[in-house]
């Protein structure tokens, strides 16, 4: 999908990208560049390849490709002014999640039905670990928990 090996130069001549916005526009034409996709990230296609807008910013305003993933600071997949973004690993990005998994029995992070107990469950990822938080007779007491161990756990600088 991505061409690692584009041209630097290639990609300013035909792009314009304003840090300030996080909007691309073609030079040529002046119109937006790239269009959103079903999960909410812009696309852009260039030199035969589809990349996606965020890591061309990164790599439009740095000359280099990120070493991890870029990851929108405020959790806004459209929002990619430079000043948003970040180079983060894996991890670090699952960090800055706003939101529990589609499908999970919340919707809220870091909790979810213990049917055997009829409680709430909470739980956070440190590392490769799962550590267990308690259990709670209300979903929102387990997000709360949830949340204060992230406090302790996910700082991001």
């Amino acid at each position: 999908m991505y061409n690692l090996a584009m041209d630097h130069a290639s990609l300013i001549s035909a792009l314009d990208y304003s840090e300030l916005t996080g909007a691309f526009t073609w030079r040529k034409t002046g119109k937006a560049a790239g269009c959103v996709n079903r999960k909410g990230y812009k696309y852009i296609g260039f030199g035969g390849s589809l990349y996606r807008a965020n890591r061309l910013a990164w790599f439009y305003v740095n000359g280099a490709w990120p070493s991890g993933q870029v990851d929108h600071i405020d959790g806004n997949r459209l929002n990619d002014a430079y000043s948003n973004l970040r180079d983060v690993t894996a991890e670090g990005n699952q960090r800055n999640r706003r939101r529990g998994n589609r499908g999970s029995s919340s919707p809220l992070l870091g909790v979810s039905w213990n049917a055997y107990t009829k409680k709430w469950r909470s739980q956070i990822s440190v590392g490769k670990q799962t550590v267990h938080l308690g259990l709670f007779k209300t979903e929102l007491e387990a997000h709360e928990a949830y949340l204060s161990a992230k406090q302790v756990h996910h700082l991001i600088a």
